[in-house]
């Protein structure tokens, strides 16, 4: 099995590699894939930009990227996703989505800190991205959660962790959370 990883690399280094696989794992910084290669064994690792990616089509069973959706032009890397993806091979992809005026607000202050690059803001996935990344694909389940993921941290104090993380799904599950969902996550096969 073939598998690409567009996720930053440490995404990698805190997931277990299985040995079945082997992996490719692609980023932008050299240093990090350094480092990705002294802790994990059995993976290849190449400085790659996703919108052009230097795989022959077909290539890959199974496309990976967490986070990463925001750090290139949509068109292109959604293209390239799909172009590197074996046609039965199975894109899976957990983000952060950009609907809930709280959590842009969040991005935006943090932009203002100079923490955050405006472009990467302005290319964080919409629902409108989701969808259209999922209609090339035959089969596509997205599930969206963390609707209250900014009141954890209060929550937490109050009635503990545990009990947090109950309230958060359960919210989940309550009330349809798509466009005040904090993080997506999209399972998709069958390429078109």
């Amino acid at each position: 099995m073939m598998c690409l990883n567009l996720a930053p690399v440490q995404v990698c280094i805190r997931t277990r590699w299985r040995k079945q696989a082997h992996g490719w794992w692609r980023d932008i910084s050299s240093h990090a894939l350094e480092v990705l290669s002294q802790r994990i064994e059995g993976v290849t690792t190449l400085v790659a930009d996703m919108e052009s990616l230097l795989f022959e089509d077909n290539s890959f069973d199974v496309v990976a990227s967490a986070g990463s959706l925001s750090y290139g032009i949509p068109e292109l890397v959604d293209a390239q996703i799909r172009r590197v993806l074996r046609p039965g091979g199975i894109f899976l992809c957990v983000n952060s989505l950009n609907h809930n005026p709280i959590y842009r607000f969040n991005r935006w202050f943090h932009y203002m800190r100079g923490d955050r690059t405006k472009s990467t803001l302005l290319r964080m996935p919409t629902i409108d991205r989701i969808q259209s990344l999922a209609s090339g694909f035959k089969n596509a389940d997205v599930r969206y959660f963390g609707a209250v993921s900014y009141l954890m941290p209060i929550l937490a104090r109050i009635i503990g962790q545990s009990k947090a993380a109950k309230v958060s799904d359960a919210v989940d599950q309550m009330v349809n959370v798509r466009w005040s969902a904090f993080k997506f996550v999209l399972v998709a096969h069958g390429r078109l």
